[in-house]
């Protein structure tokens, strides 16, 4: 009788197939897994901006319309002890999720991101707020959101991702998001904006839409 082997194994050239299909697919799928990742941040970055939003227009109906301003100039953290009780204390908002670099503890930026007041080592700013709108004398600069001082809220910036600008070098590692940011506006929509777009007809955009 004629007698038949079963195999009980693979081949090394098959076994060498199954490895490039597997670096194949891996070529293939890991960049449209960070891709994803990346667009999701982006996405929880907006939930964030639309919060602190929520939390402005509370703070100005409780002020009679009047922007809080800064007691000492650049201190984004001071800011934003404002709109914390309108967020329940929630600090986090305040934080790009994509932002994984704490940047109170960078020289360059310091103390002005820290929340004054809050021991929780995770409280800090990566929003920042337009100076318009947050001058420290507050005797000369006090803005309110009617059309006194803003011309356009549709198109005047409140709050967005920050740093921002890929013409400063030593910004660059810190820049949350690839190709432009999260915008809070003034009718408290938020919205993207690409990097092509910080500048329209040599005009900065937190420049717009105000006196």
């Amino acid at each position: 009788m004629k007698q038949t082997h079963q195999r009980t194994g693979f081949t090394l050239i098959e076994l060498l197939v199954v490895i490039a299909i597997i670096g194949i697919l891996a070529v293939l799928v890991v960049p449209t897994l960070g891709k994803a990742k990346r667009s999701a941040l982006k996405t929880n970055c907006a939930s964030n901006l639309r919060q602190v939003g929520l939390a402005v227009k509370m703070y100005l109906l409780d002020h009679n319309s009047v922007f809080p301003v800064l007691p000492v100039a650049s201190e984004l953290g001071s800011l934003v002890t404002n709109y914390t009780p309108y967020v329940n204390g929630a600090t986090d908002v305040f934080r790009c999720p994509a932002q994984k670099n704490n940047l109170s503890a960078i020289p360059a930026y310091g103390s002005r991101l820290t929340i004054p007041g809050v021991t929780n080592a995770q409280a800090w700013v990566s929003y920042e707020f337009n100076y318009f709108f947050a001058y420290a004398n507050p005797a000369l600069y006090v803005r309110t959101s009617t059309r006194r001082d803003i011309t356009e809220a549709s198109i005047c910036p409140y709050a967005y991702d920050f740093p921002y600008n890929p013409n400063v070098p030593s910004d660059v590692p810190y820049i949350p998001h690839q190709g432009g940011m999260n915008v809070l506006y003034c009718d408290w929509h938020v919205n993207w904006l690409a990097q092509g777009e910080y500048q329209v007809g040599g005009k900065w955009f937190y420049e717009m839409g105000h006196l």
